[in-house]
């Protein structure tokens, strides 16, 4: 199941951009790429769907992403910052950074204990 919603484009820049006169965003020197960002468990429930897709114009911190994520489906931060993530199916801490020209997925799920 995937989310119906539109496409996120995090762009953390401060780099100026060329806006042309259809609306589009364009950044010099930039190749936007697309994240597969999936849910599980109880970050499914809380997402309200199981993955969605990211267009990240730079690389960004897996807080960043979290942060954005809370913003765009209207999830309390507080719920998206207790989240567990990995990158491309490692374990990644909130300060390790999502580089859209190396990585391909982030998973978010909830803190997990082992036995």
């Amino acid at each position: 199941m995937t989310c119906v919603k539109p496409l996120i484009r995090v762009s953390l820049s401060k780099k100026p951009a060329c806006s042309p006169s259809k609306g589009v965003k364009v950044v010099i020197g930039v190749v936007p790429m697309k994240i597969n960002v999936l849910f599980f468990a109880s970050a499914k429930d809380v997402f309200r769907c199981a993955a969605t897709d990211v267009v990240l114009e730079e690389a960004c911190t897996v807080l960043a992403l979290k942060q954005q994520l809370a913003s765009q489906f209207d999830v309390p931060l507080a719920e998206v910052e207790k989240l567990r993530a990995s990158i491309d199916q490692d374990f990644a801490r909130d300060e390790d950074l999502v580089d859209p020209q190396q990585h391909r997925e982030v998973a978010l799920f909830p803190p997990v204990t082992g036995g």
